[in-house]
């Protein structure tokens, strides 16, 4: 039977920490809200035109305060209505027995998901080769 040993293993541990540190970091969750704020725009320009146009302006995002959040740990966004505005909205989404629906929030979420998807990948791959390259000056490729 052959006897192995490993060297290193600390020093490899605390460099997967550090991977999962930055993806932690404010740096992400600013990158999550500008991806967020892109979303609120999508969404603010398939809303239905009222009047009032209160629609438009019920579309927010924001940060999820870190004292709330379930997962405190985690960079984490939303897009929502903020129904103090636009009691309506959820009318207008799903209509009524004498409106049809005009579907403005899921179906941009919909058509939007592969981009929000890719987005996220890409900025977390740039986030964690800037770790890297902080943390030992060497490039990750790829």
């Amino acid at each position: 039977m052959a006897d192995v040993a490993l060297h290193g293993m600390n020093q490899l541990l605390k460099d997967f920490q550090a991977l999962g540190d930055a993806l932690n970091d404010k740096e992400m969750e600013n990158e999550l809200l500008g991806i967020g704020n892109n979303l609120k725009r999508r969404i603010k320009s398939e809303a239905p035109k009222g009047p009032t146009r209160r629609l438009k302006r019920s579309i927010i995002s924001s940060r999820f305060k870190k004292k709330s959040r379930k997962f405190k740990h985690n960079p984490a966004t939303f897009v929502a209505v903020d129904r103090k505005i636009a009691r309506h909205a959820h009318l207008v989404e799903f209509g009524t027995v004498k409106m049809a629906a005009k579907s403005f929030f899921r179906s941009t979420i919909d058509s939007e998901q592969a981009r929000i998807n890719e987005n996220i990948k890409r900025e977390a791959k740039n986030i964690l080769k800037k770790t890297v390259r902080r943390r030992n000056g060497a490039i990750v490729t790829g």
